[in-house]
Parts: C-alpha cells; structure tokens; sequence
C-alpha cells in the first residue's frame, strides 16, 4: 500500500489501487490519516467521524447526476441515463419528487 504526499498535503493513492485494498489495508491507511485524494478532483474521507461532519455540512450536496457523469468521462449509455435519474444523485425539489416514491417503503 503506496501512498504519496500531494503538493496539497493529502495523500495521494491511485483509485486502483484503492479499489484492491483488503479490509485489514484499508484500516491501516485509516489509522495514518482521515483522507486520501484518488484522484485530482476526488478525495475520499477514511473516518467515520469525519464522513458524518462533511455529511452535515450545510455547503456539501451531492453533485447531480448529469454533472458527476460529465467530470467522471461517464460516455452516453446505461449507466449514463441511471445516474442521471438515479434518486441519489439529485438535490432539492428534483430529490423530493424522485424519494415520494419510496416513502412508504422507508417509513
């Protein structure tokens, strides 16, 4: 398990070597620091405590699908047009709508 330090300070990991680390790795790279950039634009937080916070902050929202497909390269597509409409990967009114069809199931 590799890691380098980034002009920014933050570790930096290939995410495909991230996607490979076992369970017992990752906890160790947990326990040398709270985030791990696998990319340019993406940064990953380690710690549970850490995620919760970012989750509350009120300046985070989930980037929207169309968008998260455009930074990630995601070409037209399947997968494409499911995370474009996917509940998840929406925001405000749009997020409302889409989530009243599962209230029921979630209650």
């Amino acid at each position: 398990m590799e890691t380098t330090i980034g002009e920014d300070g933050i570790p930096f990991m290939p995410i495909e070597d991230y996607a490979k680390l076992s369970l017992e790795e990752l906890d160790t790279l947990r326990k040398q620091t709270p985030v791990v950039r696998l990319m340019p634009s993406r940064v990953s937080a380690l710690r549970d405590e850490d995620v919760t916070r970012l989750a509350a902050h009120p300046s985070l929202i989930q980037v929207p699908g169309t968008e998260f497909c455009n930074i990630m390269g995601i070409p037209d597509g399947r997968c494409r047009s499911f995370l474009e409409t996917f509940m998840l990967m929406t925001n405000g009114d749009d997020h409302k709508h889409r989530r009243g069809a599962f209230a029921r199931v979630f209650a």
